[in-house]
């Protein structure tokens, strides 16, 4: 990734996605780029999860494919992961004490 694709906008990089072959070859650092997450943790470990198809070429070389990765984020809640409870305002906070 060069610095001119560090500044394109993460609905341009999702049609991008959509635009290539679903049997195009990603690498997961890629495919994080491509789905607007920050690194590739997280689709390391859906891949460990087995809920992103990967195809391991030697010890360090994790591969997937666009068909695989649209899947993946097909499968996702519509505003991402589901996170926890918010936190209390310090009105409420008050209210409790």
């Amino acid at each position: 990734m060069d610095s001119d694709e560090a500044q394109v906008p993460g609905d341009e990089r999702r049609r991008l996605l959509e635009q290539l072959p679903p049997s195009t070859p990603l690498t997961l650092e890629r495919a994080a780029y491509l789905a607007s997450y920050r690194s590739s943790s997280t689709l390391r470990r859906a891949a460990r999860e087995g809920r992103l198809r990967v195809d391991r070429h030697g010890p360090r070389t994790v591969l997937t494919t666009a068909g695989a990765l649209l899947s993946y984020l097909a499968t996702l809640h519509p505003k991402g992961a589901e996170r926890g409870l918010p936190r209390k305002s310090q009105d409420e906070k008050e209210k409790d004490l």
